[in-house]
């Protein structure tokens, strides 16, 4: 029998604190698509990280512990995406999906499960089908 909640004494369930997190979580998220999260692309997240002024002061252990634990309690990279993508502001919103896709075609193939994370990103960011577009062409000339 699962329970109603009532007795939830792990805590409330796990939640995406703020922009930095949220921004991380989705990283993640296109990192994880796939299925594979492999050290290479941890480290390649971490080198993002360490670049970008607006992750200074997040503490890494703490956001992957609620990323990892909202990954395994939604099954999916889709429930990672959904507890994020409102913690993201206008502004951020085009960089956060083409640093997804950057990390997402950085292998040079999209498997069926990362197209459809980038889908549901986009619809998630309110991203239109131009801008996904023009960010898309502009990473596939990138990594070429």
């Amino acid at each position: 029998m699962k329970n109603m909640g009532l007795f939830n004494f792990g805590g409330a369930k796990p939640e995406i604190k703020d922009e930095k997190e949220g921004y991380l979580a989705i990283i993640y998220a296109a990192i994880a698509a796939d299925g594979i999260v492999e050290q290479e692309e941890i480290n390649a997240l971490l080198v993002t990280i360490a670049n970008k002024s607006i992750f200074r002061g997040l503490d890494l252990n703490d956001a992957f512990k609620r990323i990892q634990k909202i990954h395994k309690e939604s099954g999916t990279v889709k429930g990672i995406i959904e507890a994020a993508a409102p913690k993201i502001s206008e502004g951020y919103k085009a960089t956060v999906f083409a640093t997804a896709v950057d990390f997402m075609l950085s292998d040079g193939t999209v498997a069926s499960a990362e197209e459809q994370m980038l889908y549901d990103l986009k619809s998630a960011l309110n991203i239109s089908d131009s801008m996904a577009k023009n960010i898309v062409d502009v990473i596939v000339i990138k990594n070429k």
